[in-house]
């Protein structure tokens, strides 16, 4: 019976945690625990949901929790690194996450790391963690679209091209995709083909700030002050 609970509390947290109901999913975690009190999976999920709704001294009191029934798990310091990067501390963050990888080539671990990297400016080594992430998980479209933005970060305009197109192969509707096309032709000076790329990103999200802040930039390039205006 306890095995069946389990099940159902874990499709239940899975399934509110898709809805963004993070308490209820912890709710179910709880219960998961008070059935099986060393399930590593359940309080690292826990943890992660404290960490969604800014609750980082409840992810704490898990990770601490962990750390004592499960240290050698890469849950531990994969847990401890993502709670540094909310808390800004980079350095730390990155020290916890490479602990992860050594452990376990954890696709989240690699990507956190990319994250780490690209707000510290190190470009290299956030392409070199992206890459591993893609690497990993070809389907994960955010690590290349990250991927596209450090190559437009090093002044690689055609790399970012070509990870940009790679995303619009199977997610025609990415919005995010199409203004990073745009940013990468703006920086070939391909005008019109940036322009086409920004216009595509606004209407599939009206609300894509970047869009608009950079379609607005290119028009001020061109001497149209009113239609940047407009934009920004």
């Amino acid at each position: 019976a306890d095995s069946k609970n389990k099940k159902a509390f874990y499709m239940y947290a899975k399934i509110k945690q898709s809805q963004g109901r993070m308490e209820e999913s912890i709710d179910m975690y709880r219960k998961i625990l008070e059935i099986d009190p060393k399930d590593v999976t359940a309080e690292f999920e826990m943890g992660l949901a404290y960490i969604d709704v800014k609750k980082i001294d409840k992810a704490r009191e898990v990770l601490d929790n962990m750390d004592k029934k499960h240290k050698g798990r890469p849950e531990v310091p994969y847990l401890r690194g993502l709670i540094l990067f909310n808390e800004r501390k980079l350095d730390e963050a990155i020290g916890s996450l490479q602990e992860t990888v050594k452990k376990a080539g954890i696709p989240g671990a690699y990507y956190y790391l990319g994250l780490c990297n690209l707000d510290k400016g190190n470009y290299e080594q956030a392409t070199s963690e992206f890459q591993k992430v893609i690497d990993l998980n070809p389907e994960m479209t955010q690590a290349r679209l990250l991927l596209a933005l450090t190559h437009l970060k090093k002044g690689r305009a055609e790399d970012a091209e070509r990870e940009a197109k790679r995303v619009l192969l199977t997610d025609e509707k990415n919005a995010f995709a199409y203004n990073l096309l745009g940013s990468a032709y703006m920086a070939q000076n391909k005008g019109d083909m940036a322009m086409e790329a920004f216009d595509k990103a606004i209407e599939l999200n009206p609300k894509l700030a970047e869009a608009h802040i950079n379609k607005g930039a290119f028009n001020l390039l061109s001497g149209e002050s009113q239609k940047a205006e407009k934009e920004f």
